[in-house]
């Protein structure tokens, strides 16, 4: 499965995607912009007969942005995937302040495979409709990594670390954000957001940087 960019009535690139619906019709920026960093970046190729001069022009132009000494509005594409992980306003101090994520038992086999060294980590508050992250996995996910937690709801666990760039990212009523494992056009789409438009926190920061 693909899609491909059209400039002046011509396909110009393509990009392979893992199986998954597309939906056909209007998208939302933040759509837009996943589908256009896929195909701005390495993995995408020109389609066989389009003149080379435009898709060099582009790569010339592109290649010319990410030198100019200021951070390119499209980055590279990201070759691993993600997990957004949920929370209430109740639970997010407490995933926050141990560093630890976690779900039902019936979800770790879900964690297991979705979950690796390299995956971005994203914690979505339902209740303030609150992106956060990304996040750096910590270890590997396992049952009852801290027996306390969560009341013993959510033994399906998940230890993280902050980045220097975790911020969060207020979403609007009228966009769907999806649980659970996150395609790489999906990742980076969460990416650009908080790059973009994501805002520290204080809270962040200092747990960030616990006193000793």
């Amino acid at each position: 499965l693909g899609f491909s960019l059209w400039k002046n009535d011509q396909e110009v690139r393509s990009v392979p995607l893992p199986l998954r619906r597309i939906n056909q019709g209007p998208c939302d920026d933040f759509r837009v912009k996943g589908f256009l960093q896929a195909l701005h970046s390495n993995t995408s190729t020109p389609i066989i007969g389009f003149p080379p001069n435009i898709c060099q022009e582009e790569t010339s132009q592109n290649t010319q942005d990410s030198n100019d000494g200021t951070e390119s509005a499209i980055s590279t594409h990201s070759t691993t995937a993600g997990f957004v992980f949920l929370c209430s306003q109740k639970t997010r101090q407490e995933v926050l302040q141990k560093r630890l994520f976690g779900l039902p038992s019936s979800r770790l086999d879900t964690m297991t495979k979705s979950i690796d060294p390299s995956s971005k980590l994203f914690l979505w508050d339902t209740t303030e409709r609150k992106l956060y992250g990304p996040f750096q996995v910590e270890g590997t996910c396992c049952l009852d990594l801290d027996p306390t937690a969560f009341d013993g709801k959510f033994p399906a666990q998940q230890r993280f670390s902050f980045t220097d760039i975790s911020r969060y990212i207020e979403i609007s009523r009228n966009r769907r954000l999806q649980f659970g494992p996150c395609d790489a056009i999906q990742v980076d789409t969460l990416l650009y957001g908080l790059r973009n438009d994501g805002r520290p926190i204080s809270q962040i920061q200092s747990m960030h940087h616990p006193e000793e």
